[in-house]
This record gives C-alpha cells, structure tokens and sequence, in this order.
C-alpha cells in the first residue's frame, strides 16, 4: 500500500479497509446469526433478504472494503404545546464527512462506491472499529453509540496487514447491565445481544401499535428510542458536551399536530436533526407524548 490512508479521512473520522475477500467470512457469520432459534421473523428477513452478500457491478474491480465511521451531531430539541413542553434529543449524521471523504479517495486516483445493502455494523466490529454492547448497539472510540457507517468497494488496495476479529460484545456489558435494566419494554435480555425488535419502542413508535400505556408512557423521542444510549457509561462523556438548543414553539407544535407542516416548518424540522421518516409520524408521536404529560 503506498498511499498514506490516514491523510484521506477528515478529522474526527475513523476508517477501516480490508480484502474484498473478508466477504467469505461475513456469509459465513451470517448463517451462523441465521441459526439461532430465537430470531424473529423480522430479524430473519433482514439477515436472509434484505443483505446482499455479493459483490455488485461498480464500474471497476473492487479490491477491498472501505468501512467508516463519521460522528453525529447531538441537539436538544423543545417542543412547546400551550401550557406544556416536551424536551427530547435527536443525533444525525453529517453527509459532509462522506462527501469529503470519497473526494479524497477519488483524488488519491481509486474508486469507491457506496454499498448500503450489507451489514456494516458487523463488518466494522470485525474490523475492530467498533464494539457491540449487549444493546445490540455498536460503539465507537471517542464517538460513542452517536455515530453513523458508511460502506465502500474500492478499487484501493487493502494493507497486507489488517485487523480481522472475532465478533462479541465488549465484556464490560456483563457486569454492567444497565441498558437491560433501563429498556423501558424489556427488549433486551441477559441471555442474548440480538434485540427483540418485536417489543423495542423503537419499532412501536414507527407502527404506533404499543404494547401497553407504560410504553406509551416511555416515549421521549421523535425518531426512536434512546434509553439504552443514555445509560451507558461509554457514552457519558459525549452526552456531557454543550449541545445546540432547538425550540418548536406552541404554534409550531399545532402545525404538526394538525398535519399541517409547511416547507418552512419542515425545514427547519430536518435541520433540527428531524428526518423525513419521524416528520411523517411526528403528528402521532407528539399527540403519545402531550397526552401522557395531561
């Protein structure tokens, strides 16, 4: 490798690149995840139908696997409803980093193409660019859970050397626990790292079917569920830093409510840190949230 692959990255970002051919072994970790009988349907399609395993069609000859690491931004978020108020967080990526990032590579002379189909999250443990918390959540050093991954074929060589590990998660969740303890619908457990997608409130927030009002109760974000993330003690020194402070007003909050947003309001959503996904169901999260404050 005679590029100096340290120079390509932006500051605050972390990268990996390995052989092409590692995508043997994540085929092979993939049936091992496959056979395990506690899998839920859900689970079993994203591992069987929703990954493609195979290298696609890019224009060039990959030679290796770029995998990335880029830090979100974290916002303190108000929303004001006539005599109410709702405070809540979100974390979102910055494309910035992947722009400068592949514009690095492409000026260094190789390709690179964006790959969103496989399990980057693996693939980066494997790598040991991150670690799995018994949340099912990877971290990352200095980053914390509050990062985003972005995968790349490229025709750049991989070192001759590279780390390639194990998968697990970090023995510190053994003795520490406090994730299962805070989950506030029980989806996770002592015995297993895989989460029960059928009980995170995540996925009931997104469907609006709640198992019981004590979920309903455990809202406290627009785009899912943080508890896991703001009880763990690797991410205490991130969610320590001054953060910007986002207020929605009581005329804004009724826009939402009424399902009556303009492209100011938006806008101004989505520069909050609010993406298409949770603006589409902000209505009926924000409704879960104001009548359980009544």
């Amino acid at each position: 490798m005679d590029y100096d692959f340290s120079a390509l990255l932006p500051d605050d970002m972390q990268a990996a690149v390995i052989p092409v051919g590692c995508l043997d072994d994540i085929r092979e970790n993939i049936k091992d995840v496959l056979s395990q009988k506690h899998l839920n349907g859900f689970q079993k399609w994203i591992l069987d139908k929703k990954y493609v395993l195979s290298i696609p069609e890019v224009g060039f000859e990959p030679k290796s696997i770029i995998i990335a690491a880029a830090p979100f931004v974290i916002r303190d978020v108000v929303f004001e409803y006539n005599d109410m108020v709702f405070k809540t967080m979100t974390a979102c990526e910055e494309t910035r980093y992947w722009t400068q990032f592949e514009t690095k590579i492409k000026n260094a002379g190789f390709n690179a193409s964006v790959c969103l189909w496989l399990p980057r999250k693996l693939i980066a443990a494997r790598t040991g660019l991150v670690q799995y918390g018994k949340n099912n959540i990877t971290f990352a050093k200095d980053m914390g859970s509050y990062y985003g991954l972005m995968l790349y074929f490229s025709d750049m060589p991989a070192p001759e050397e590279y780390e390639w590990r194990e998968f697990g998660y970090m023995d510190f969740c053994d003795t520490c626990q406090k994730c299962i303890m805070n989950c506030p619908t029980g989806a996770l457990k002592k015995d297993s790292f895989i989460l029960d997608t059928d009980l995170c409130l995540s996925a009931m927030l997104e469907t609006g079917n709640y198992i019981n009002d004590d979920a309903k109760r455990a809202v406290h974000a627009l785009d899912g569920c943080y508890r896991c993330q703001d009880v763990c003690p690797f991410n205490s020194k991130i969610l320590s830093k001054p953060r910007e402070r986002i207020v929605f007003d009581s005329n804004d909050t009724d826009c939402i409510l009424r399902k009556e947003m303009n492209g100011e309001l938006k806008d101004r959503l989505y520069a909050a840190g609010i993406g298409s996904w949770a603006q589409d169901i902000a209505h009926k999260t924000l409704k879960t949230v104001f009548d359980n404050i009544r």
